[in-house]
């Protein structure tokens, strides 16, 4: 008899608030310097990825859509004590809904575009863990606040449970000074990045589970991979399905500065350790993403759709 099989399922929404931050360009090692990132690089507006092991199975589906910069703003929120990053003129809003063993997450970040900082994330998890988790970010700290709910509150909103923390968290101080970011955002940054051939790479910060990483996203060169594929353009829907040229990218993390951490924290994006992403050198589609899960082995996310971006996603909100 066949073991059953679980579906886990993950929704990732990027709602870039500019059409075009600047000039596509050559890449390079300062790549995350002021403005190297490009939304105009980034051809598709949705791209659904999945990956199966061990009767279990992931599907991430990302979309990119404008929103105002007002709605951004007022998603920060306010802090009595704490001042984060504003808001700049332009905001990148990613969103992703995940759910599997016995756990909902829904996760929020706002981030600068242009550089990669991140603004604001927030977690929310029900099912086997009630949790409201929100990290705001300032220039050389970031604030954690946490919800828990009471005794029977578990079906009241999240900003009513009872149960609350509030850490402050410094980043180390002899650490490169960078812009720091989240790992889910790499997927993003990396197709907006100039990186175009083998030796290209941009170098940024990212904070996870409370650790700060640097992380450098370097381009080997070019592979040829299989892809199985619908593409979906303004004229309908077609099967892609072959072989083509794609940019193979590493991604690396390690501990910046001088942290106390367990023997077994590794850098992770999205689960995998030792992460590495082929990416459509003209679209900048995502369309394969491997790496190990620990205790699971080598998992790979493969570009299942895509939808090629259209002129009204990239036309900005007239009542923003």
């Amino acid at each position: 008899m066949n073991a059953p099989r679980t579906r886990r399922t993950a929704l990732l929404t990027v709602a870039l608030l500019a059409p075009a931050l600047g000039p596509a360009g050559a890449g390079g090692p300062d790549a995350a310097r002021e403005g190297a990132f490009d939304g105009s690089r980034v051809q598709w507006s949705q791209a659904r990825l999945g990956a199966s092991k061990f009767f279990m199975s992931l599907d991430v589906d990302i979309t990119l859509e404008l929103v105002s910069a007002a709605a951004a703003t007022a998603s920060l929120g306010r802090h009595s004590t704490f001042d984060g990053l504003a808001a700049p003129a332009h905001t990148l809003s990613m969103r992703y809904f995940s759910e599997g063993f016995g756990r909902t997450s829904r996760v929020e970040m706002l981030l600068d575009p242009a550089s990669g900082s991140m603004l604001r994330r927030s977690t929310h998890d029900t099912g086997n863990r009630y949790r409201l988790r929100v990290y705001r970010y300032a220039q050389d700290k970031v604030l954690r606040l946490t919800r828990r709910p009471g005794n029977g509150e578990e079906t009241r909103a999240p900003e009513a449970w009872s149960r609350f923390a509030e850490e402050i968290h410094v980043f180390p101080k002899h650490r490169p000074v960078l812009p720091v970011t989240e790992p889910a955002a790499l997927i993003y940054l990396a197709a907006a990045s100039g990186i175009r051939q083998a030796g290209d790479e941009f170098t940024i910060a990212a904070w996870s589970d409370d650790l700060l990483y640097t992380v450098s996203v370097r381009a080997t060169g070019m592979e040829k991979l299989r892809h199985d594929y619908t593409l979906t353009t303004a004229g309908g829907s077609d099967k892609q399905k072959g072989r083509s040229e794609v940019l193979r990218i590493v991604i690396d993390g390690q501990l910046a500065g001088s942290q106390e951490h367990d023997d077994d924290e590794a850098f992770e994006l999205l689960g995998l350790r030792d992460v590495e992403l082929f990416l459509d050198p003209e679209s900048r589609a995502p369309i394969m993403l491997t790496g190990r899960i620990p205790k699971i082995g080598q998992v790979e996310f493969e570009l299942e759709r895509l939808t090629l971006a259209t002129e009204s996603d990239t036309a900005p909100d007239p009542a923003g």
